[in-house]
């Protein structure tokens, strides 16, 4: 079956974190059946992205309600931060990706497959 989507996670080669949430939601997606590609997503092709999250010890998988990066790079280094303009990208609430993996973590948390069963 092929599918329209997939989950983008930057390559540890691109300096993410190695970590332990990180690699649980990559392991869930590939058991229920989401492709999962590490590379890391290019503003350039924003406009296909329907949905954005970030992975934490913390919060586990958390939605992103926006992106954004400057406009312009190069001069980006002789301006502060609220002098630089940015391009955005709004997404509208938690997506059905999203939802479906924090539903089958969540699952495994409280079947205590990852031993925090006492964290929630």
């Amino acid at each position: 079956m092929a599918t329209k989507f997939e989950v983008q996670t930057a390559p540890l080669s691109d300096g993410v974190l190695p970590g332990i949430m990180r690699q649980i939601v990559i392991e869930v997606c590939h058991d229920i059946g989401i492709p999962v590609r590490e590379v890391s997503p290019s503003w350039s092709m924003n406009e296909f992205w329907k949905e954005a999250f970030v992975t934490s010890s913390l919060r586990f998988i958390q939605h992103v309600e926006s992106v954004q990066v400057p406009l312009f790079w190069e001069d980006i280094q002789s301006k502060t931060w609220s002098d630089v303009p940015w391009a955005v990208k709004k997404f509208q609430g938690v997506g059905c990706i999203t939802t479906q993996i924090q539903r089958e973590l969540l699952k495994r948390a409280r079947s205590d497959k990852y031993g925090v069963n006492g964290l929630l």
